[in-house]
């Protein structure tokens, strides 16, 4: 009898929630907490929104450049948030 290929166990976690954290809604878990359950289970993640747009999801402010080397006041909360988590990754 064949052998069954084995499956790949893949895991993404998108609609990152810390938008709603950060307005005091519907989700009370911090980001530091989310970030460590994601990490502990190898679940990857991705964030919501790098847009401009006036809104919490996005990571830029409005009118924030184009072409990035976005200076600290062009970047949302949520958005610092993201990069913090991306730059604390990226150290050896």
């Amino acid at each position: 009898m064949a052998k069954q290929p084995r499956r790949a166990n893949c895991k993404i976690k998108c609609a990152y929630a810390n938008n709603h954290y950060l307005i005091g809604s519907a989700c009370p878990v911090p980001p530091e907490h989310r970030q460590a359950f994601l990490d502990e289970h190898n679940i990857s993640w991705c964030n919501w929104s790098v847009a401009d747009k006036e809104e919490t999801a996005s990571a830029l402010k409005p009118g924030a450049s184009k072409t990035g080397n976005w200076p600290e006041d062009q970047i949302t909360p949520s958005g610092k948030l993201v990069r913090s988590e991306l730059l604390r990754k990226a150290k050896p």
